[in-house]
């Protein structure tokens, strides 16, 4: 991949801005992205919010007075709010808007399995959803309308909050920059910097998040796979056992066959990168499965494909392969999914959200391999979109 200066990134290239920004410091692009000016509007949003399965938020007030609504709302809700003052929060939109897929393919440096979701923030001028910090890296990308920007100190666990129930925000807020977003302008957060963003006027804002795990997340997950993996024939043991003077404590030799009992299972490749990829790869709402599509006749399926029909990843769902002694291995939503044992066609079906006819047509080239895409297809995990554009 040639690393060639950015628009998005304003003049820098890929490198540079890993190297400059990534998790370093907060970077400012005047239009970054002018199409998000017109991806979403206030109504769109609103309908979204009325759906049973869309997570959604209503935040109301300044300064230290701040309500929360959780959705879904109905229409009467938007009768009763005041011109000022509020925001709606509609999370993951880019699962149910595909218009944004082109967008986050922009972002295809960073790691894939690392982008969380965006998030849709319409704001009524003064709206605001108050001074608070992230645990994870975000761009903020303003689509119409302006919004005013101060980004401040380094924050971590010790940072005091604000008490409320339902809002994580800071009792104090020490501004270092500042800055007026217009519609196409994109501005990166890293992790734990403080920022607070206040409607100009009515506004949409788009915030791209990447998940960052924590330990106790990872422990858990690892935790739940040895217990899975039914290790009760494993335990302690300590034939060395030296007589002690003291017997109530817990001896340094102890506590090394234990923490060994731990490393022997992490220590293992294949074990390590399997459970960590269900991990990574789980969907991000418990349970989620995409909708079947109509059956397809691998023949049927084939020509579609041959005849330039854009096949797309379904938005919500996750793919992520790991490589074990040369061997790829697809998990898709958490789960291990066999693959007919083509490596480009894993890499190409896991590094892009839409498949281009060009560059997957030359990999199917067996039967087997066909028919494997085209039941990927049928689950619902892929899709047809005439409608999609790489470049819209």
């Amino acid at each position: 991949m040639t690393d060639k200066a950015l628009p998005l990134l304003g003049g820098l290239t890929r490198q540079q801005f890993l190297d400059e920004y990534w998790q370093k410091k907060p970077l400012l692009v005047r239009q970054a992205l002018p199409v998000a000016a017109t991806l979403s509007d206030p109504e769109e949003l609103a309908g979204l919010s009325l759906e049973d399965e869309i997570e959604s938020r209503i935040i109301i007030g300044a300064d230290k007075h701040w309500q929360v609504q959780h959705g879904p709302f109905d229409e009467d809700t938007y009768k009763t709010l005041a011109k000022n003052d509020w925001t709606l929060l509609v999370q993951a939109i880019n699962f149910y808007l595909p218009q944004f897929t082109p967008l986050i393919s922009q972002f295809d440096f960073l790691p894939k399995w690392r982008i969380d979701d965006v998030m849709a923030s319409y704001a009524a001028p003064g709206g605001s959803v108050g001074p608070h910090f992230d645990n994870y890296d975000v761009f903020l990308i303003q689509g119409f309308g302006k919004r005013h920007w101060k980004v401040g100190q380094l924050c971590d666990e010790n940072s005091v909050l604000q008490s409320h129930p339902d809002l994580r925000l800071l009792e104090e807020f020490n501004t270092e920059e500042e800055w007026i977003l217009e519609p196409g302008d994109m501005l990166y957060i890293p992790p734990r910097i403080a920022h607070f963003g206040v409607a100009v006027d009515a506004c949409i804002t788009y915030s791209l998040g990447f998940t960052s795990p924590s330990t106790s997340q990872v422990a858990e997950y690892f935790c739940d796979d040895v217990l899975e993996r039914d290790l009760s024939s494993k335990r302690y043991a300590d034939p060395m056992l030296s007589a002690l003077e003291n017997n109530g404590v817990l001896t340094k030799s102890a506590l090394q066959q234990f923490k060994s009992m731990l490393i022997e299972e992490l220590d293992k490749p294949e074990v390590l990168s399997h459970w960590l990829a269900r991990m990574i790869s789980e969907p991000k709402y418990n349970n989620y499965s995409p909708a079947e599509n109509d059956k397809l006749d691998d023949d049927a399926f084939f020509s579609l494909l041959k005849k330039g029909e854009p096949l797309l990843r379904d938005e919500a769902s996750r793919f992520i392969f790991t490589e074990h002694e040369e061997t790829k291995i697809l998990y898709i939503n958490g789960s291990e999914i066999p693959h007919p044992g083509c490596p480009a066609l894993l890499t190409v079906l896991c590094g892009h959200q839409a498949l281009e006819a060009e560059c997957l047509v030359p990999l199917l080239n067996t039967p087997k391999s066909i028919s494997w895409l085209n039941a990927l297809y049928c689950s619902g995990y892929l899709y047809f979109d005439g409608n999609y554009s790489a470049h819209a």
